[in-house]
C-alpha cells in the first residue's frame, strides 16, 4: 500500500513540473543572441550555397522524374478507363 501512495504521489508531483518555463530576455540579452546568430550566418551562408549549388542538378532531376512517373501513371488509368 505505501508502494502505491509513493507512485500516487511521484505522479502528482511530476505532472505539475510539465509546465513550460517562460524566459524573459532583456534587450542585452537578446541583442547579443542576434549578433552571434548574425555571424554564425555570415560563417555558414557560404557553406549552404555551395551544398545548394553541388545538390540543384540533382534535386531537379528527382523532382522531374518524379513527375513524369505521376503523368506516365496518369495517363496509364485513362487508357484504361477508355477501354471499359
Amino acid at each position: 500500500m505505501k508502494h502505491i501512495a509513493c507512485i500516487g504521489i511521484l505522479t502528482l508531483l511530476m505532472l505539475g513540473s510539465c509546465g513550460k518555463r517562460t524566459i524573459r530576455l532583456d534587450r542585452t540579452l537578446r541583442r547579443a543572441i542576434d549578433t552571434t546568430a548574425a555571424k554564425q550566418m555570415v560563417i555558414l551562408r557560404p557553406i549552404l550555397d555551395s551544398l545548394c549549388e553541388e545538390r540543384y542538378d540533382s534535386l531537379v532531376q528527382a523532382a522531374v522524374d518524379s513527375i513524369m512517373e505521376r503523368r506516365q501513371l496518369e495517363i496509364k488509368q485513362i487508357i484504361s478507363d477508355e477501354g471499359k
